[in-house]
């Protein structure tokens, strides 16, 4: 059976992994760091090398390896696979920048003390707890947004009541583990599994809101 590695510091992490439990016939592992706390307030030599550190006893010995953390796997994606190129690393929120280009506008909920998302040019907002936190200022003509909300920070997805309830109740609310599937299905050889039209990998289709949307 073919086995995939879910690596996260926190709740997130347990969500993808159940996830791909439930979509796909492989075996599942989860590596859940609590001990050494959020990765989002570190630094990124300290995510990679407290990655590598978890990940020494399976690297080399899984078809897959996961990082379902976007801090993580911004900071630490490309050093591991440089450093291990016989192991293949996935990580959520690697197609963010091929979203970037579908969408004309869209709100990203990204995780706290998020520095490395600072070169994306969207409108960025944070919770906490039943609190909506600006980083930037959300311009908007009137009215409740009413574009895409995209779930960069893997413990909001499932929450969509509070998302809603707080940004505005049009929005369409999406986030990467369609496409990490894809992708995952691809690594394993596991071509139409999930089940996915590869021109909507981001589950876009018939939303109302985007023009010339992929699958439409």
């Amino acid at each position: 059976m073919r086995k995939v590695v879910v690596f996260d510091d926190g709740r997130g992490g347990e969500i993808i992994a159940d996830y791909i439990y439930d979509e796909l016939p492989i075996e599942v592992i989860k590596v859940i760091d609590r001990q050494n706390g959020s990765y989002a307030e570190k630094s990124g030599g300290e995510i990679r090398l407290l990655t590598e550190k978890q990940l020494k006893d399976h690297i080399g010995k899984v078809d897959v390896i996961i990082l379902a953390n976007s801090e993580i796997s911004l900071a630490a994606k490309d050093y591991l696979s440089r450093n291990y190129p016989e192991q293949k690393f996935i990580g959520y929120g690697d197609n963010l920048e091929e979203l970037i280009t579908i969408l004309k506008e869209a709100m990203i909920i990204i995780p706290k003390n998020a520095s490395r998302m600072d070169k994306y040019q969207l409108t960025k907002v944070q919770f906490d707890g039943d609190i909506l936190e600006e980083r930037t200022e959300i311009r908007q003509t009137g009215g409740s947004f009413s574009g895409v909300v995209i779930i960069y920070d893997t413990n909001y997805i499932g929450k969509t009541s509070l998302i809603k309830e707080t940004i505005g109740k049009k929005v369409k609310i999406i986030d990467f583990r369609r496409s990490l599937l894809r992708e995952l299905c691809l690594a394993l050889g596991l071509r139409g599994v999930d089940g996915h039209s590869p021109r909507d990998k981001f589950g876009l289709k018939n939303f109302a809101g985007l023009k010339n949307a992929p699958g439409s």
